[in-house]
């Protein structure tokens, strides 16, 4: 499949569910985060690539009562070892306060574009940020904090627990979470209730017609990012470790100082790309043979079939 019927299909499941395309720069004047590509201009302002889309988008539009929704295309950049890397996303967010359906419409339209793409063999893990949320408190130390944070978004548990100073009680808490078994009881009350909240998120995407096997419980998953907060998620193939994208809920801050709530999904266009050229055939089209005299008269014929949503193409006979 080519990128841009790639896109298209994307595109046009977004614009079903009520979504509109949006375009920021690719550059900025604004500099924040530790993986910004910066340089000198002329004028000598510094500005930097962009290294993620979700932040720009919320920092120039306004709070609203109603709900927003927005998809974007276009490349991201950050450095990895001393190269300049640039992925392509394809992303959604749905800027609206905390509601389950808010954040069950983000996903729903994942397993849609999955259905069209003839995608079956997916996962989507979840997690619940604010199941750590006790754990931080402990700990206090911001620097701290985004030390272990690290150590879980890298799935680096062993690092994790050899860097961590709590109390032995919570400690076998944290173990608990790392290494997930439903059967075990919790002591902390708000980690029993971000794991209620999570499983309950979970069967909800189950009755929406979501199968069992392609949903995973992950306590411990952790997502770059400080604005997530609530539940998270990535997607990625059974028996692969090629991530197709991720999201979550978020709290940030726009420009006017306002509070934005909101959900989102990116997926990474080349890894996906990738993935659908084994699945999905090329986009069907209806050719149409003629001398150059035969256009006019063929035309209608072609244009019955466009407005059924077939491809039709005019093929001079010379």
């Amino acid at each position: 499949m080519k990128r841009e019927n790639l896109e298209k299909v994307i595109r046009r499941k977004l614009e079903l569910w009520g979504y509109n395309e949006v375009r920021i720069p690719i550059l900025y004047e604004d500099i924040w985060g530790e993986k910004n590509l910066i340089y000198f201009e002329k004028n000598g302002k510094f500005l930097a690539l962009r290294p993620e889309i979700t932040r720009e988008i919320l920092k120039s539009i306004r709070y609203e009562k109603t709900p927003k929704r927005m998809f974007y295309m276009g490349p991201i950049f950050k450095l990895n070892g001393g190269q300049v890397e640039e992925n392509y996303q394809i992303g959604w967010e749905l800027v609206y306060r905390p509601s389950i359906w808010r954040d069950l419409e983000v996903l729903l339209i994942i397993k849609e574009i999955f259905d069209e793409l003839n995608i079956e063999d997916y996962i989507i893990e979840l997690g619940n940020t604010r199941i750590w949320e006790p754990i931080w408190k402990l700990i206090e130390d911001k620097e701290r904090i985004k030390v272990l944070k690290g150590y879980l978004i890298k799935r680096d548990y062993v690092s994790f627990l050899e860097n961590l100073e709590i109390t032995s009680e919570i400690r076998n808490e944290v173990i608990n979470l790392l290494y997930y078994d439903s059967s075990i009881n919790f002591v902390n009350p708000l980690i029993e209730e971000g794991l209620k909240l999570l499983l309950s998120f979970i069967e909800n995407l189950i009755k929406l017609g979501f199968k069992e096997s392609n949903i995973v419980m992950n306590p411990a998953l952790m997502r770059p990012y400080e604005y997530y907060d609530g539940i998270i998620f990535e997607v990625y193939l059974k028996n692969a470790k090629l991530a197709l994208g991720g999201g979550g809920s978020y709290i940030e801050k726009n420009k006017y100082n306002e509070l934005l709530y909101g959900f989102g999904f990116a997926f990474v266009e080349e890894n996906l790309l990738g993935l659908v050229n084994k699945n999905m055939p090329e986009e069907s089209a209806k050719y149409f043979m003629g001398f150059d005299d035969d256009f006019i008269r063929i035309y209608e014929d072609m244009k019955r079939e466009r407005e059924k949503g077939i491809v039709s193409i005019f093929i001079p006979n010379n």
